[in-house]
């Protein structure tokens, strides 16, 4: 049950992205706000009508331990081309949100760089702004789950990361 919940918390995963580049928006005291409780709405929204969707075109029965349930909805929707077709777009939608993080992330580590002098190294821009050396690292540490690790593994202690450290900051 806590290893399903991993999966489920990767849907709200995002609606927070606003804050890790606060510097970088125009206006922050009036748009972060509004970008955070939008994008919450959004995908709350989204969430639910998508479980909605899922729970009435597939019979509860068929649900039980199958890791594919969009495919599977959108086959009883679609037929098969149209499922096939459909999990495309899943990935494809999948391949946007970690190129968001992509861009994101390196952020973080470049901010941190910039207030803790033992990080220092992450905070070196290019010209253009970009953060090289914190993108370097991320792409190293990605590089070492993917050659070390299964994908489920990958996605369950990322998660478990995600959780603690939001824990941690929701404490403090």
């Amino acid at each position: 049950f806590a290893v399903s919940l991993i999966y489920v918390s990767y849907a709200y995963t995002g609606w927070n992205a606003a804050v890790y580049i606060a510097g970088e928006i125009k206006h922050p005291e009036k748009n972060l706000p509004r970008s955070l409780f939008t994008g919450a709405a959004i995908v709350l929204l989204l969430y639910v009508l998508l479980n909605y969707v899922f729970l009435y075109t597939v019979p509860m029965a068929d649900l039980a331990g199958k890791v594919e349930i969009g495919f599977m909805s959108a086959i009883n929707i679609f037929g098969t081309t149209g499922g096939e077709m459909m999990s495309m777009l899943i990935a494809l939608l999948l391949v946007s949100t970690v190129s968001a993080m992509v861009f994101v992330g390196p952020r973080i580590s470049m901010t941190m760089g910039e207030d803790m002098p033992v990080l220092r190294l992450f905070s070196k821009k290019s010209r253009n702004g970009i953060p090289i050396n914190a993108i370097l690292f991320q792409l190293i540490v990605t590089l070492l789950f993917i050659y070390t690790s299964s994908f489920e593994q990958v996605l369950i202690y990322a998660a478990f990361m995600l959780t603690f450290f939001t824990s941690l900051t929701v404490f403090g």
